[in-house]
């Protein structure tokens, strides 16, 4: 029976430390589930924060592709506007170079008929017999006043020579203007 009560209690000796080597085991495990427990659980956490940023972001994707949509609507509108606007100045300024030029043909046309007859006047009075010191004053007063036309219409001329130039440069600015707005909405 000792022989038995010592091998028994030598049996629970070596239980004894089983389960305190087993218990230490658990605890230690224990501990480590704890720890992963904690872990999970901030990654969640971490996880459901991200989640919320991405469609936080997600939405703010959204409405600056709207607003940018409608802005670049709006600006194409816009540039359709100007290009409407520059189309009908461009048009004025083309009937305007044409009446000009219209009026420059009847200058031009009013001022050849008058040397015309101012040269026949000259020499009519040249070609004249009788050249009496009264007579001689009427051809002299109408010389000048032919003169004096010519002078003028060469005047108007190169005014209205001047004002087609204007205009022609203003009609290449509108349609370089043209072109750029055209070239801008392309790029949009």
């Amino acid at each position: 029976m000792k022989k038995n009560e010592v091998e028994l209690q030598q049996d629970l000796q070596i239980v004894e430390d089983i389960r305190r080597d087993l218990n230490e085991k658990f605890l230690a495990a224990k501990e480590i589930a704890s720890k992963r427990e904690s872990d999970c659980r901030k990654l969640k956490m971490e996880r459901n924060n991200l989640r919320k940023r991405a469609d936080g972001l997600s939405k703010e994707m959204k409405m600056l592709r709207i607003c940018r949509s409608a802005e670049a609507a709006l600006e194409i509108e816009n540039l359709k506007i100007e290009i409407k606007r520059l189309t009908r100045e461009n048009s004025d300024l083309e009937e305007q170079v044409e009446v000009t030029k219209s009026e420059k043909r009847d200058a031009l046309a009013k001022l050849e008929a008058t040397c015309l007859a101012h040269q026949q006047s000259v020499v009519s009075y040249q070609q004249s017999p009788n050249k009496k010191s009264s007579g001689a004053r009427v051809p002299e007063q109408r010389i000048e006043e032919l003169e004096s036309v010519v002078f003028s219409m060469t005047e108007y001329l190169n005014a209205k020579e001047m004002q087609i130039e204007t205009l022609k440069q203003v009609n290449r600015a509108l349609v370089e203007d043209m072109d750029e707005v055209v070239d801008d909405t392309v790029c949009v």
